[in-house]
């Protein structure tokens, strides 16, 4: 049994070159054609491509005239790009304006510890980053979820940085103790 009954090439004075795939005679069903070296799939509902098995739809991308989004495992897109399913990539570029270098200014107003412990034991989550409910309900941003975790990892930077300093001042103090009481017990 075949899904479309003919499989026509046409070309007419005024528009390109086709392909139409169509199910019963004089019914548009489907079409590619190329126009200024673009290739174009369309239906004759809604200027809507779908691509797969017509018993098991595996994959489908959709563009509507209005929106030009994408849906990949979905016919109904909300983003550009919507992909029902995981995807898998060599690398994924985000672009992103507001890089946290902001923290090494002298300005930011950096937590102290106790604070966030204290943030921690009552929202169970670090202050800034979205919590696990959050992140269920509205899903998380590349970008933004990267610039977050940079910006924390800068923070524990400065925390680490000056935690050693105290411990510095510490091993000092604690050397000069040792000393002093040695120099006591030598006497």
């Amino acid at each position: 049994m075949s899904f479309f009954s003919t499989l026509d090439a046409v070309k007419s004075s005024t528009a390109s070159a086709e392909i139409v795939f169509t199910d019963r005679p004089g019914t548009f069903t489907w079409a590619a054609n190329v126009r200024a070296s673009d290739i174009h799939f369309y239906t004759a509902h809604q200027y809507i491509s779908q691509f797969g098995n017509y018993q098991d739809l595996t994959m489908v991308i959709k563009s509507t005239q209005e929106g030009g989004n994408v849906g990949i495992g979905t016919s109904n897109p909300s983003e550009r790009l919507s992909v029902n399913g995981r995807i898998r990539a060599r690398e994924v570029k985000v672009d992103n304006q507001n890089w946290p270098d902001y923290v090494f200014d002298k300005t930011y107003e950096l937590k102290s510890l106790k604070e966030i412990q204290q943030f921690i034991k009552e929202k169970k989550h670090l202050p800034g980053v979205p919590s696990a409910k959050e992140v269920h309900e509205q899903g998380v941003s590349l970008g933004e979820m990267n610039a977050i975790l940079l910006r924390k990892i800068e923070e524990l930077t400065l925390h680490v940085i000056a935690l050693k300093k105290e411990n510095e001042k510490i091993q000092e103090e604690n050397e000069r103790q040792q000393l002093a009481i040695k120099q006591i017990l030598e006497k």
